[in-house]
């Protein structure tokens, strides 16, 4: 049968936790903020303060809008140091490359794959943690497709609103 228009999806990504992040307050350790970005929509965690391994298990739905095009873009992970006067310093960055999300709507639909990803700094250095660790964020995801109205379907509602008129 014969989709009615490109088919749709989401994935759900489970931000977990990090580790080993860097000394980022001059008091303290690190405000934790993670933001992810995905077909150009930021989606940002809740803020764990004063820790270097905050913990979110936080669940954030991305939607993809053309599975077929899942690809065309990386999942971008950003891990902040939030501050109270609304300047976030960046700790890293990680992320999961497009062929690696396409992938994921090829396999099997709603298995949870686990991630732990390196962070890198702006230059693309590893970033290193307050205990001389390698920073990183941990996460999951799991992919779905939405099931498309299909041309069969679309002729049986026809027929079933003309049956209603009559």
């Amino acid at each position: 049968m014969k989709a009615l228009g490109p088919a749709e999806g989401f994935i759900d990504v489970v931000v977990q936790k990090a580790l080993h992040l860097p000394r980022m307050d001059t008091f303290g350790s690190c405000d934790g903020l993670t933001r992810l970005k995905y077909q150009n929509k930021s989606y940002d965690t809740d803020v764990r303060k004063n820790t270097f391994s905050p913990v979110w298990n936080q669940e954030i739905r991305l939607n993809v809008h053309e599975v077929s095009k899942a690809g065309s873009f990386p999942l971008e992970i950003m891990v902040f140091d939030w501050n109270a006067n609304g300047e976030e310093d960046l700790v890293g960055l990680a992320s999961i490359p497009p062929e690696a999300i396409s992938s994921m709507f090829e396999g099997t639909l709603g298995a949870t794959k686990k991630h732990k990803l390196h962070l890198k700094d702006a230059e693309g250095q590893d970033v290193v943690g307050h205990d001389k660790q390698r920073t990183e964020i941990h996460l999951t995801t799991q992919p779905f497709k939405r099931f498309m109205m299909t041309q069969a379907y679309a002729d049986w509602e026809k027929f079933r609103d003309l049956e209603r008129r009559s």
